[in-house]
């Protein structure tokens, strides 16, 4: 069993969401037992700071617990950051799409949180995927 966090699967129609949909159908017809984690449908129209607050609780509290109710090999964070609790316990795979949150101007809370997600995971030594498509 593999959980994916993919929360923002129908609140954002473009980017890293629409990857991981087809990573998911991908591993499925390769036959991998596969639980996506999406924002529930109800909740698409909410404002995207609620999102964004819901997103890190999906990541760092339910994606983990639902590895291991589930006893997931491994929990995949397609979002550049991960939980610290599965980077901890050796479960987590993040996907790196772009390095665009750890350039020195971007002060975003976002960017913050991803940095320090990175920088965490990486002292915990979580497995890392790199993909960056150039355009």
């Amino acid at each position: 069993m593999i959980v994916i966090n993919n929360y923002f699967s129908g609140v954002l129609k473009r980017g890293i969401p629409i990857y991981t949909e087809e990573l998911v159908l991908q591993m499925k017809k390769d036959s991998m037992q596969v639980c996506e984690l999406t924002c529930p449908k109800v909740l698409y129209p909410l404002p995207a700071f609620i999102h964004n607050f819901l997103f890190i609780f999906y990541e760092q509290i339910l994606t983990p617990l639902i590895g291991l109710i589930l006893k997931s090999k491994f929990n995949i964070y397609p979002y550049n950051s991960t939980s610290i609790i599965d980077a901890y316990l050796g479960k987590s795979v993040v996907i790196i799409h772009d390095l665009i949150s750890l350039r020195k101007k971007n002060h975003s809370l976002s960017a913050k949180y991803v940095s320090y997600c990175m920088l965490k995971a990486s002292q915990l030594k979580a497995d890392y995927i790199i993909y960056i498509k150039n355009n």
